[in-house]
């Protein structure tokens, strides 16, 4: 929970925190692999390279960003391209391997043989048994939505835990496509 006094960035973790928490360069460098190229695995990346480790990331897409393409599908959130673009840059300076297409399996995994595993391919979205029709054809996930993986019509229900900016961004994004 932030304490509300100091600054915080999206993108740099350490912004606001100079002095506080700073990345030592490892004695010991580890072979690093990382699953996910979206911000939290391009940043657990970044820092690992940056501290001397060996890293490699794993994405089972075709491109950095993850669900947080997702999100800077809106018109009013396309700035977002401009994060991917940093990680993109810091990762080729750091000279980070990044495979995509990879899935990662338990048996992938374990044949890598790296020293540890960071887990950043996100979460499953959570669709509640409880609700009737729940799980039927007309129902599509936020982010399918935001990236037209899926067809919506002129009257939406959203159903979200996350956030009201889900619920703005959505509609948003379904007015400028009219």
């Amino acid at each position: 929970m932030p304490d509300y006094k100091s600054i915080e960035c999206a993108v740099n973790p350490l912004t606001g925190h100079e002095g506080l928490r700073e990345l030592q360069r490892t004695e010991t460098p580890k072979r690093i692999l990382v699953i996910g190229a979206g911000p939290g695995g391009c940043t657990a990346a970044i820092s690992a390279a940056q501290a001397g480790h060996k890293v490699e990331v794993w994405e089972k897409g075709t491109q950095l960003g993850g669900d947080f393409l997702a999100a800077c599908m809106p018109t009013f959130k396309r700035d977002g391209g401009n994060i991917l673009n940093y990680y993109r840059t810091q990762l080729n300076k750091l000279q980070i391997n990044v495979k995509y297409c990879k899935e990662a399996t338990e048996e992938s995994i374990l044949a890598y043989g790296a020293d540890k595993v960071i887990w950043a391919a996100g979460g499953i979205p959570v669709r509640p048994a409880s609700i009737e029709g729940i799980m039927g054809k007309n129902v599509c996930v936020a982010t399918d939505a935001l990236r037209e993986l899926c067809l919506v019509g002129d009257t939406i229900v959203l159903l979200a835990a996350v956030w009201w900016a889900a619920k703005q961004q959505l509609i948003m994004h379904i007015k400028v496509k009219k």
